[in-house]
């Protein structure tokens, strides 16, 4: 869905408990809000209350990634999920601050220039995330029969 110049977009800079969000006018730059939220979905529902619609989120991908965007999915229209390599080569600057990223995330999202990350549909996420726990305990268990078996080697007894 590409939003028109109408609305707000939002740049979230995640942090591990915060990330700063700034909401600035999808037609003009103008900046709306600025906070520094918890990662939680109240923090976020009352960000947007009273903010123009549409909202087009634009976020870095991070490792908790999957939380923060299944908090926004209900509150913006549209989400989009920076690539961070390739977001750092457009909007590499010398000072850096949680706040100045999210500024940064917010206007390449109102000038339609986000490099964006793939966004798994949420079956595939699921299935991911079982797939890779059971790959996890396939593996403890592997280490936990060769710690046995080494155990058992150092008594002399042979498996």
């Amino acid at each position: 869905m590409a939003l028109t110049n109408t609305g707000t977009v939002i740049g979230m800079d995640i942090g591990k408990k915060y990330s700063c969000c700034e909401a600035i006018s999808a037609k003009t730059g103008q900046l709306l809000r600025q906070e520094r939220l918890a990662n939680s979905r109240e923090d976020f529902v009352s960000f947007v209350e009273g903010l123009p619609r549409p909202i087009r989120l634009v976020m870095e991908a991070t490792g908790n990634w999957q939380y923060l965007y299944e908090c926004w999915e209900e509150l913006a229209e549209e989400i989009q999920m920076a690539h961070p390599l390739k977001t750092k080569a457009i909007a590499s600057a010398k000072i850096k601050t949680d706040r100045i990223d999210g500024r940064i995330l917010a206007h390449l999202g109102m000038a339609d220039l986000v490099p964006q990350a793939y966004i798994p549909p949420r079956e595939v996420r699921d299935l991911r995330e079982i797939l890779r726990h059971r790959a996890f305990m396939v593996a403890l268990q592997t280490k936990v029969k060769n710690r046995i078996h080494s155990y058992l080697w150092k008594l002399g007894i042979e498996t």
